[in-house]
């Protein structure tokens, strides 16, 4: 039986992966199609509950990752043909930086080829792409990065930091009319956000939300955290955001029109910035994936593992991960 593992995905679950592998002391080979590893999480400031910063967690596993003698690190490169079966797998890359092919014999294969996330310019309601100062999470956690676009400063297109900020929840998710499912992670990275606004702006933080999931480890402490600290939280669906003013403290501002289901009514909370929670989906090639390694995927599109509770991470394939 071949014991080299081929991971498919170089963000920080294939990082991780080829990382526990390789110490205890099987061959890995890990292939990404970007020129570089470290996936969406190489984009974040800060993780939570912890505020440990991402990349200080991230850049010691990607140096190991490149020189640790039992992974290959194939980047710019992609997944073309797979043959075989448990032990025996021959599978083609091709490495589109050479332009060459190259074959590879794998005993086992781990698919960790990561995400995509909603495009909320579908959901006209939300304004997003027609009025300025609203951002989706991915754009705010590259505004929030001492790498992105402003340096770690959260400012308004003008250049201001904001004085109030809302972020609505469940974008695309939850939602019949795009996914039925909860995206599970949202609700905590908004709350990080909560956090953020208020260290690096002082501004007003207004949390739209259908039910707080806070379900792991010191998530729940977080969130009431996060309460003390003066975030204001609105159980309710938003309808709509709009720039159509009907007040003096309306005018210019952006209005999130959100009935709060708590207090009864419909509110109408102006503020300078909205960010959008979107649903995260599967890779826009998931159903290509799939076929290439022969697994299922679920009604919502993600790989299907062959038992929920016994074994979350088994395929319906044989040695496929």
């Amino acid at each position: 039986m071949n014991k080299t593992i081929l991971i498919v995905g170089g963000g920080i679950a294939g990082i991780q992966a080829a990382l526990d592998i390789a110490e205890a002391g099987y061959k890995v080979i890990l292939v990404e199609r970007e020129p570089r590893i470290g996936g969406h999480m190489a984009e974040f400031d800060k993780v939570f509950p912890t505020q440990d910063s991402a990349l200080d967690i991230l850049t010691p596993m990607m140096k190991k990752v490149e020189s640790h003698p039992n992974i290959e690190l194939m980047t710019s490169s992609e997944i073309e043909e797979v043959l075989g079966h448990i032990g025996d797998f021959k599978v083609k890359i091709r490495e589109k930086a050479r332009n060459g092919l190259t074959e590879v014999s794998v005993g086992a294969v781990i698919l960790a080829t990561g995400y995509d996330v909603f495009d909320p310019s579908v959901i006209s309601l939300y304004g997003y792409q027609e009025y300025d100062n609203i951002f989706t999470s991915l754009e705010f956690e590259r505004m929030c990065s001492t790498t992105g676009p402003t340096g770690g400063q959260i400012l308004l297109k003008n250049g201001k930091p904001p004085e109030s900020v809302a972020i609505i929840h469940c974008v695309g998710s939850r939602d019949k009319n795009y996914h039925e499912y909860c995206s599970r992670v949202c609700c905590m990275y908004a709350l990080n956000y909560s956090h953020l606004i208020i260290e690096r702006t002082n501004a007003q933080v207004y949390q739209m939300y259908i039910d707080m999931r806070c379900v792991g480890e010191g998530h729940e402490e977080f969130y009431n955290r996060l309460s003390e600290e003066g975030v204001n939280f609105i159980r309710g669906k938003v309808a709509k955001v709009t720039n159509q003013a009907l007040t003096e403290e309306e005018k210019g501002r952006l209005i999130v029109c959100v009935e709060d289901t708590l207090a009864g009514g419909i509110l109408r909370v102006p503020v300078d910035m909205v960010i959008l929670c979107v649903a995260i989906e599967p890779k826009a090639d998931a159903e290509k994936i799939a076929n290439l390694f022969s697994i299922s995927r679920r009604k919502d599109g993600f790989f299907m593992e062959r038992h929920a509770m016994l074994e979350p991470i088994a395929t319906s394939a044989d040695g496929i991960f």
